[in-house]
């Protein structure tokens, strides 16, 4: 996720030629991470990136992103690097997250 809250993704993959981080001409991220969609539902979440720092505000970052866009984050399972959590359908997320700049 770019630092205005669009998020980038590919399925492609090449070694030596293209990685998640050449979404963005590897630049600066406001969320860097994986996630799978299932039916045009996001189902999954995680901040793990092996090209950027990711702490845990980032993913909340993007969750925060995601329900501002309109999209459900009721049932979506994040993975805070080996720390799941399971949101509850009208529960959301109750996360501290810094403001995008």
């Amino acid at each position: 996720m770019d630092a205005e809250g669009n998020f980038w993704a590919s399925r492609y993959h090449a070694a030596n030629d293209f990685h998640h981080s050449s979404l963005i001409g590897g630049g600066p991220v406001a969320f860097a991470g994986e996630f799978t969609v299932t039916g045009g539902v996001v189902t999954w979440v995680s901040n793990r990136s092996g090209h950027y720092p990711n702490p845990a505000s980032h993913l909340a970052r993007a969750l925060h992103s995601l329900r501002r866009q309109g999209v459900t984050i009721d049932g979506i399972t994040a993975d805070f690097a080996d720390f799941p959590i399971e949101i509850e359908a009208g529960k959301g997320v109750s996360l501290s997250v810094p403001a995008l700049k």
